[in-house]
């Protein structure tokens, strides 16, 4: 498209007397049903002393139709429509010549992009929206990549504040030590259902002992402790294997997960 868009440009600069990069600047795309590309006259009417309509009719008048482009005064636009049949066998013809090379540029060179994940939470599946989220990250890497940019794909797991250490508590109240090693996902996910559902029984009743004991144990753990970093580590080690079983599914890799 952006071949025929060059040509456009070129047409439109020699109909209008114009020149190329004020052609190029004014150029937007087209209202959905009336082409592809339109350029607005509105801007060249003081200049020209005419009508911004009168403007767009004399472009058109004037423009070389033909080599895929068609185009029609709509008020005052000069609206340009690319044929279509052209268009799809000009575009597989490059595809069959540059492979996956197509449809890159330089445009990226020596900058860098930052792409920020899902980043979903520890003791918990990936949701949908986790999915979701991650494809469009891995999609806006790949067009980045294509267009030479230095990509950083960053996937950050939620594994601190308060609700980490409600699960800490919840360990403390219905683990079982001898099970730790063995610990799966889906335990974790147990673990954190059932303290926060006696959190809410709790609190009910108007009380507020457990809810305290889980910002103690997330206290412990900004503190250092060697027993709540233990957990920590062996927690986040069981929900990343989770989550890393999922993205090789889906063919997505990081360059920084913490």
């Amino acid at each position: 498209m952006q071949n025929f868009r060059r040509l456009a440009v070129e047409r439109l600069a020699r109909a209008s007397g114009l020149d190329a990069s004020r052609v190029d600047a004014l150029l937007q795309e087209a209202q959905a049903g009336r082409g592809d590309f339109a350029l607005p006259c509105f801007t060249l009417a003081k200049e020209l002393r005419k009508a911004p309509p009168a403007i767009a009719a004399e472009i058109v008048e004037a423009f070389e139709a033909g080599d895929g482009l068609g185009v029609k005064a709509e008020g005052p636009y000069v609206n340009v429509t690319v044929d279509r049949d052209l268009l799809a066998r000009t575009t597989l013809a490059a595809v069959a010549v540059e492979g996956d090379a197509w449809g890159g540029s330089a445009a990226g060179e020596g900058k860098t992009v930052v792409v920020d994940y899902s980043s979903p939470n520890i003791a918990k599946p990936l949701a949908f929206h986790h999915l979701r989220s991650t494809m469009i990250g891995h999609s806006l890497v790949e067009i980045y990549r294509a267009g030479s940019w230095k990509t950083v794909g960053i996937n950050h797991l939620g594994d601190w504040g308060t609700g980490f250490g409600k699960l800490l508590l919840a360990w403390e109240l219905y683990g079982d030590d001898a099970r730790l090693e063995a610990l799966t996902a889906d335990e974790l996910v147990d673990l954190y259902v059932r303290i926060n559902a006696d959190i809410a029984e709790e609190k009910k009743a108007g009380g507020s002992d457990l809810e305290q004991r889980g910002r103690d144990w997330f206290r412990r753990l900004e503190q250092g402790d060697p027993t709540a970093r233990g957990l920590w580590e062996r927690f986040r080690g069981i929900s990343e294997a989770e989550f890393d079983a999922v993205y090789r599914l889906l063919g997505v890799s990081f360059d920084c997960m913490w």
